[in-house]
């Protein structure tokens, strides 16, 4: 691919208008680029001592599924090393110890066995996370990732402005802001709480709990369902929706709420 066409094409995600659409921006590349999984993790900022995590997601949703169930977040070797980084990396070049780890070993089978990722760490101290990967054999696999990786590098600056773009406009969609306590509690849903660990956590009832993700769900336009049991899931963890608007405007959160068994 030549480098001056690659650079116009990266044009379209300036008009991306949607999650969707810069998910789909990325579809095609990784394809021209050889690569069938690709997903794009950005970690937002929002003025708290934690952080919010949104996706562009090309991954096995069963992946998806299994990373956040089993907690990989933290154990990620691919993570650690772009927190500490700003130029992209083979998984392959991250040594013995990441490549013995369980993330990458769970990962390969998923298909995920060989990829490349590049860290871009935003103004505001956000990180993304740009990854292609693909589960063919090992040395074809490998001559994808190096030939993709300067691709790789001006790609993530592109894809990270335009999700942040989207995120804000989405955000800015929202009619009735969450408050503080809302927030609080779906982020806490989030992380796989019941409504009554939420309570013990925020020092108040399980009616209580119930009462914000009930008005937090109208606000965000979820359907209610019927009670099946206590325990709340986020059906999507990663399509976290954020958005940092200005300072007189609260960070708004997206997410699909659900209860399980």
């Amino acid at each position: 691919m030549q480098i001056g066409r690659f650079h116009e094409e990266l044009q379209g995600f300036s008009t991306a208008d949607s999650l969707h659409g810069v998910t789909e921006l990325l579809r095609r590349h990784a394809s021209e680029l050889g690569f069938e999984w690709f997903v794009y993790a950005l970690e937002l900022q929002d003025g708290t001592p934690s952080s919010r995590l949104a996706l562009a997601n090309g991954y096995p949703e069963a992946w998806i599924e299994h990373y956040f169930r089993e907690g990989l977040l933290g154990q990620d070797p691919v993570m650690t090393y772009c927190r500490g980084h700003i130029i992209p990396t083979e998984w392959s070049s991250l040594g013995p110890a990441a490549l013995e780890s369980r993330v990458v070993l769970e990962a390969a089978d998923f298909g995920l066995s060989e990829g490349l990722s590049a860290p871009l760490h935003g103004p505001r101290g956000d990180l993304g996370v740009l990854s292609f990967a693909t589960g063919a054999e090992l040395r074809s696999a490998r001559r994808r990732t190096r030939r993709a990786l300067p691709y790789v590098h001006l790609l993530a600056g592109y894809v990270h402005e335009a999700l942040r773009r989207v995120l804000v406009t989405e955000g800015a969609k929202m009619r009735r802001p969450l408050s503080a306590r809302e927030r609080e509690c779906l982020l806490w849903v989030a992380e796989g709480k019941t409504s009554w660990e939420i309570g013990v956590i925020l020092a108040t009832s399980e009616r209580t709990v119930n009462f914000h993700l009930q008005n937090a769900s109208a606000k965000l336009g979820l359907q209610p369902r019927a009670r099946r049991g206590r325990r709340l899931r986020v059906r999507e963890p990663l399509a976290l929706r954020l958005a940092h608007r200005s300072r007189r405007h609260d960070l708004r959160l997206r997410s699909h709420v659900d209860r399980r068994l």
